[in-house]
Order: C-alpha cells, then structure tokens, then sequence
C-alpha cells in the first residue's frame, strides 16, 4: 500500500504536468508555421552576407505564393535554442571577468518577425534599423525583469564579450515565449538582434489554413540553385507538441507501474480480508444470531480494510515527500509537494481499498448464523 501511495502521487504529478503542457500558452501562435533550414556550403556561399542575400531572395519569393499569407527570415525557429558564448554586460556594470563565459540565448530576427510569430510587443519598438551603426535590439519581459526589475528597458545598452562585443540599445521588450519548446522556461532572458551576418539562417513561413508551402519552398529553392539539398522541413505546430514526447513518455511508465501496483495491492488486500472473513465465519454468524444488523457487519468488514489502507498512505506519503524529489525536474506547472496531487493519490488508493473488500464483505454478510455455528 505504501509503494502504490508513493506511485500513485508520482503518477498524478505527471499528469498534471502533461496537462498543463497541452493548455499552455506558449507566447506565439505556432499554427499553420513551417521552417525551412538551407544547407547551404560553404564553398558556394562562403559569407554569412551570401547565405543572407540567397535567403531573402527566397523569402521575397514565397511572399507572392498563393496560400502563403507570410514570411520571414530568423536565426532559429521554434522549437530551437540558439544561444551566444560569452559573458553578458549591462552599461553601467563593471566588466567581466577575462575569459568569463557563458550562454547567452538570443536570435536574430527581422523587423517583422514578431508580428508573424504572433509574440506581443509589450514596451517600445520592433526592430526599426538592422544596420550595424544602430545597434539596435530587443529583450523579452524576463530578461528585462531580471536586470531592470521594476524599470523601464528601453535606452539601455548591453552587449555580449567574447574577445570583442558590440554595445546593442534595446528599443524593445517583446512578451515571453516559448520558442525553446514547451518544456522551456519562457521568462528565461532572451536578446533579440537584427538577422544579419548570421552563420545559419532558417526561413519561417505562416501559411493559409490547409496549406502546406514545403513543395513551393522546395521549388523556389532549386530553380535558385539546383546544386542545393531540399530544405528541411520542421512543421512547427507538430514541433511544439512532440517537445512534450520526454514528459509523456515519462507519465505513461509511471502510470503503467501505478496500476500494476494498484492491481497487486487490490489483490493483495483482498486476499487478507477473505482470509479474515473465512476465519471469523463463526464469530460473524453468532453476531447475527444475536442481532447484529448485516449492515454492521458490512461496516467492521470494510472498515477493517481500510484501516489497512489509510496506514499504507499515511507511510506511503511520507515516502512520496522524498521520492517526489526524483520527478522535481520533469513537473511542469506543479510542485512536487502539490496538495492536490497527493490528495488525488489517497484517495484512489482508499477507493481501490473499498473495491477489494466489496467481495468479502459480501461473503460475510450472506453468512447463515445456524450453518456456521453448526460448521464448528
């Protein structure tokens, strides 16, 4: 009983994690998205001004395809994590440390992007000049939170130093969003930068319903140079779901042990309980003949079993405040002391109590008080 309690409250962490996961709002409308990644070598398109200059000609020319309502170019798309190696400076603060590093999530992005991904510009500006002599960038809400708590973003500068890093003035904070994946955190600070002189580039297309562009893209890309691979294709809105498939993969295996421990418990429990009804028939039938009511019986029968059970829980939740501890990392959108959760865990355990004393209890009320004095 004490097992099944510690899977059971398991179980049902994960669940609700999965179903948080499904109703969740990431910060972008991922329907009806694709992403295109060219490969495009090096010793054709040897500058990131070339692979630029090759993959806006394509997005110009996608732009004018029936069904395709827009497009337009990024350093990653959903669900992707780009990220820049070095240490992150805000203008005011001391430099870092020589050779400190660190992963800096960003991409580059063009003017349009967030009006296309559907992410909200909470405070400023779009980007309004790529050139590099303006600098310009934007932050999400929790990057913003994190160094300005409580402040205004906007006319800050901040830069990236590995070797050499130039100073960005952040005219915008763009809302959180889970371009990393639903199992992301949204609010984790991102630095949004002009999508130019980027190494790899993805093209992000918003089609009409019903429509899939990948043949047109597919097309447009080799009447532009034959000599290139097909695109890989990522449908963004399938993407996002299968960035659950490690959580739900998870909660299935956990589930499939619940239950099997739920069904050993039952068949357990039962077992003990007919063995007491067959023990105490005796006893059971002179209680009767001395007017006992059956629904008394039924009582001490059923209660007896689920005295057993709630002393399972009561040790099994103990056991499940430490062994949430294992699943810490995998909940999302629930802690691991959830209340609900362990109170949903109890109760289906003393339920699954209650149906496998329904059987003895039965047997004891149908007993025959003359039967069984005489049996002895």
């Amino acid at each position: 009983m004490a097992l099944s309690t510690v899977l059971l409250v398991g179980a049902t962490l994960l669940v609700r994690s999965i179903v948080h996961l499904q109703t969740l709002d990431p910060g972008f409308d991922p329907a009806h998205l694709y992403a295109f990644q060219v490969d495009m070598p090096n010793s054709r398109y040897a500058t990131p001004a070339a692979r630029t200059a090759f993959l806006s000609d394509i997005a110009e020319r996608v732009r004018h395809v029936p069904g395709v309502t827009a497009a337009t170019i990024a350093g990653g798309a959903p669900p992707s994590r780009s990220f820049l190696i070095g240490a992150l400076q805000i203008e005011g603060d001391p430099p870092p440390p020589d050779g400190a590093t660190s992963f800096v999530d960003y991409n580059g992005v063009e003017p349009d992007y967030f009006k296309i991904m559907g992410i909200r510009i909470i405070e400023g500006s779009t980007i309004t000049d790529t050139t590099k002599a303006a600098s310009q960038a934007l932050v999400n809400e929790g990057f913003a939170k994190k160094y300005w708590p409580g402040k205004s973003a906007l006319g800050h500068r901040v830069r990236v130093v590995y070797k050499n890093g130039d100073w960005r003035t952040i005219v915008g904070v763009a809302a959180d969003a889970l371009t990393g994946g639903l199992t992301g955190d949204a609010s984790r600070p991102m630095l949004y930068t002009p999508a130019t002189d980027l190494y790899r580039q993805a093209l992000i297309v918003r089609a009409a319903p019903g429509f899939d562009p990948t043949s047109a893209v597919r097309s447009l890309v080799r009447q532009s140079d034959a000599a290139l691979s097909p695109p890989n294709v990522t449908n963004i809105e399938d993407a996002m779901t299968r960035s659950m498939a490690g959580p739900r993969f998870t909660m299935a295996l956990l589930v499939a042990f619940t239950v099997l421990a739920l069904v050993l418990a039952a068949v357990g429990l039962y077992g003990v309980m007919a063995y007491a009804v067959a023990q105490q028939t005796r006893e059971i039938g002179i209680r009767i003949a001395l007017g006992a009511t059956r629904s008394s019986i039924a009582k001490s029968v059923l209660s007896r079993g689920v005295v057993m059970a709630l002393v399972g829980a009561l040790v099994g939740t103990v056991g499940a405040r430490w062994g949430t501890k294992l699943l810490e990392n995998m909940l999302y959108g629930v802690t691991r002391t959830d209340g609900l959760s362990f109170a949903i865990g109890v109760a289906v355990l003393i339920l699954t109590a209650v149906v496998a004393c329904v059987v003895p209890m039965r047997r004891a009320v149908s007993v025959d008080p003359l039967v069984s004095i005489r049996a002895d």
